[in-house]
């Protein structure tokens, strides 16, 4: 996967926030997620969007592992968890509604520590991120 940078459609990731917030949990961003598209149905609603999995920003050069949704149509990131942030992002894996649920049932797992997948992407991820002066922390 070719990695890029985006940045996040802050009025749209606060309003899904908002909107969903019984599903919405600090520090959860991968059960997070994991909810609004199986019981909000939120990728089915939004075709454009896509399950992402990659960095946020914390400071200049230094990220955190994260998952959000990608709309494709707008190349935004739509943020959940985190909706007013406004540091850049960094996509390293997305999964359309199938592959998602395909990629979650054969782990059992959508944490990179657990998950296989996720883990082998993040790690090619974290090279990455070194090699253009960058900590990825997972």
């Amino acid at each position: 996967m070719e990695y890029f940078e985006c940045k996040n459609n802050i009025v749209r990731s606060t309003e899904i926030s908002k909107r969903f917030s019984k599903y919405i949990k600090k520090h959860n961003c991968y059960r997070n997620i994991w909810d609004l598209v199986v019981s909000c149905r939120l990728l089915e609603k939004n075709r454009s969007w896509k399950v992402a999995y990659g960095g946020v920003q914390c400071t200049e050069n230094l990220f955190a592992a994260h998952a959000f949704f990608f709309d494709s149509a707008t190349g935004k990131v739509i943020d959940p968890t985190l909706p007013n942030v406004e540091d850049r992002y960094f996509v390293a894996a997305l999964y359309n509604h199938k592959e998602y649920l395909k990629m979650a049932e054969k782990s059992m797992s959508l944490d990179p520590d657990s998950n296989k997948e996720l883990n082998a992407i993040f790690k090619d991820f974290q090279e990455f991120s070194l090699n253009h002066n960058m900590i990825v922390i997972v």
